[in-house]
């Protein structure tokens, strides 16, 4: 009978533990549910904080190799809800330093031929690309870069001018390379 009541004993605390088992699954099961209801809840929320919103590559056409694609740009960003929109998807290009992040968006934008028929200010006639609101673009999409943060408006303004300045250099190497 000793081997009755050990195997009895034994099946008992299986019982206990399987018992066990299922309530901590079932207490599982209820946490997963609640989870599951706050994830929808928060992207229903998502949702509607942020609809949906096109992409300024789809709608304008880039990058600006003339003044009339240029003027098509400009107007584009005219408007307030575009403009933010844009600075909002550029503001997250990244780069190595400041002067990488300035030169990965503005080629997104406008030609290196382009470019070299503008300077900063607009001396040695060339016109001015600081009155341009895709200037102001860059700069906006600079200042609010996560990368950045610490960075002022003359060291954005200082890496502009300098890829300005070489866009005459840049376009022509390609011009040699093709």
């Amino acid at each position: 009978m000793g081997t009755s009541s050990t195997r009895d004993l034994e099946g008992c605390a299986c019982i206990k533990l399987q018992k066990e088992i299922l309530r901590q699954q079932h207490l599982l099961k209820g946490m997963m549910s609640d989870l599951f209801e706050e994830i929808r809840t928060i992207k229903s929320q998502q949702v509607e904080n942020n609809p949906p919103t096109s992409s300024i590559f789809v709608e304008v056409h880039l990058p600006a190799n003339t003044h009339p694609e240029l003027a098509d740009l400009e107007e584009y960003l005219k408007i307030d809800e575009k403009f933010q929109s844009t600075v909002k998807e550029m503001s997250i290009i990244g780069g190595r330093n400041i002067y990488d992040f300035i030169k990965r968006v503005i080629s997104r934008f406008v030609t290196d031929s382009l470019a070299s028929h503008y300077s900063y200010c607009g001396l040695r006639n060339k016109d001015s690309f600081s009155k341009l609101t895709t200037c102001q673009m860059v700069i906006e999409s600079a200042k609010r870069s996560p990368d950045f943060q610490q960075i002022t408006v003359k060291e954005i303004e200082e890496c502009l001018k300098k890829w300005l300045r070489r866009a005459k250099e840049r376009s022509t190497s390609k011009k040699n390379i093709n």
